[in-house]
């Protein structure tokens, strides 16, 4: 054997951060918010324009202008200058007299599209100036479309699409429809919740669980069972006839989110379970 002289290649210095990305039009600047998320989470949000504004904490005016946020932060960019209502109301083809009902969702059999169609003209039939808008993209919605023309609701409703700017949709809403059949953590439900809507719902686990009301009549929202239009209308038309319950439940729904779900509340919960837990462990480890 005999040694031999490998050759080196000079390593390439590491890539710069890339900058902050540039903001949409009609949208005064980025903003970065502290989520307290892990790297995965992007792929779980997309790109958190909606839920992780409603969850995270905006840094400082001083923060965001240094375009140096912490480190060891993950941050996401926020569109900080939503449209007026009067100009999103424009966009969507809603009248200034439309009462808007809201659902956010994939359009897939799972999230109930069809009941809340189904249950429309009862609502129609009471409400005539009430406008449907479904915020979401999906396989179903080539027969969610037929399903309109059928009823001949077309003019009723709007179909927005995937959508970026579900806080500024929110804000429009009278009331906010989520009849799932079933959920895991029905996120769409708690950016509901965080906007103070009214809401109904679907009477399943995950949406009791979340907004912590018994069934039929909760303190936060009106729960009716899962494929039924004609609760589903009953218990919208119920709040739209009652704006003062349907506010109190909305304020209610806002409190029981901020509690419960905000980023901080969830982190101190977790810290005294582990506290608890070591505090247990040590004392049983004592007595042996």
């Amino acid at each position: 054997t005999f040694p031999v002289a490998l050759p080196t290649f000079p390593r390439a210095p590491p890539a710069p951060p890339p900058p902050p990305p540039p903001a949409p039009a009609g949208v005064a600047g980025p903003v970065f918010v502290d989520t307290g998320l892990s790297p995965v989470a992007p792929l779980l949000l997309g790109d958190g324009t909606a839920r992780v504004a409603l969850t995270g904490r905006p840094l400082s005016p001083a923060q965001a202008a240094a375009g140096s946020p912490n480190p060891g932060k993950y941050y996401f960019h926020l569109h900080t200058t939503p449209k007026s209502p009067r100009a999103l109301r424009r966009e969507l083809g809603l009248a200034p007299e439309d009462r808007v009902i809201l659902h956010v969702g994939r359009l897939r059999a799972q999230k109930g599209q069809e009941t809340l169609l189904a249950a429309l003209p009862r609502i129609l039939g009471e409400t005539p100036d009430v406008r449907l808008v479904l915020v979401g993209e999906g396989p179903d919605r080539t027969a969610l479309e037929r399903q309109l023309e059928v009823a001949g609701l077309q003019s009723r409703v709007v179909l927005t699409g995937q959508r970026d700017d579900v806080p500024a949709l929110l804000a429009l809403a009278e009331a906010f429809a989520f009849p799932s059949r079933h959920e895991g953590h029905p996120g769409a439900l708690v950016e509901a919740m965080l906007a103070g809507r009214p809401i109904v719902a679907s009477d399943i686990p995950a949406h009791r669980e979340t907004l912590g009301g018994a069934p039929g009549e909760g303190d936060t929202g009106r729960l009716v069972p899962a494929g039924d239009p004609a609760a589903l209308a009953a218990a919208i038309l119920q709040l739209l006839q009652n704006p003062a319950e349907a506010r109190r439940l909305g304020e209610a729904a806002r409190a029981r989110a901020r509690a419960r779900f905000d980023i901080t509340e969830i982190a101190r919960r977790h810290e005294e379970l582990y506290d608890r837990i070591l505090r247990q462990t040590s004392h049983e480890r004592g007595r042996r």
